[in-house]
């Protein structure tokens, strides 16, 4: 693996061999970033109580604007191919004779990362506030707890 980084040579030479002393699980591990769904479980598993009610409101919120897009006439044609959704996915949608509840949901099914970014993001706004006003508490790291005792012991 090379990376041409035009800073200065020394730079260079100890950028290219640190990349080259770290094995191909390392270098995935620190350049790997959890996805959306990822984080979504983990602020779930944390703050179950704030990220639950905030899934609903938010899903409830974009299952009527998917209703409404269907249902009051917007071109969903246009919407769809701007996405660069697949074509087969553009045919269902024109060549089937489906309800505006049947289009809603697979619309809302389609937006289903950007519904799961919203949560996300929506809860942890959420947790900030109530964090700030004393109605929650941060929740304890057990990994912090084990490293202070490492380090007692040392």
């Amino acid at each position: 693996m090379t990376f041409a980084i035009p800073i200065s040579k020394n730079i260079n030479i100890c950028f290219l061999r640190t990349i080259r002393n770290l094995s191909i699980k390392q270098h995935k591990t620190l350049t790997k970033r959890p996805t959306y769904f990822q984080r979504f479980i983990k602020t779930c598993r944390e703050y179950w109580y704030v990220a639950i009610p905030v899934h609903v409101v938010t899903s409830s919120v974009w299952f009527a604007g998917c209703y409404y897009i269907t249902q009051y006439g917007f071109n969903i044609l246009k919407i769809l191919k701007r996405l660069h959704v697949r074509q087969d996915v553009i045919d269902f949608f024109t060549h089937s004779d489906m309800g505006h509840l049947t289009v809603t949901f697979a619309l809302y099914k389609l937006l289903a990362p950007i519904r799961i970014a919203t949560t996300i993001y929506g809860s942890s706004i959420a947790i900030r506030h109530l964090s700030r006003a004393g109605l929650i508490k941060p929740v304890k790291n057990p990994f912090r707890k084990k490293k202070k005792e490492k380090e007692k012991v040392a």
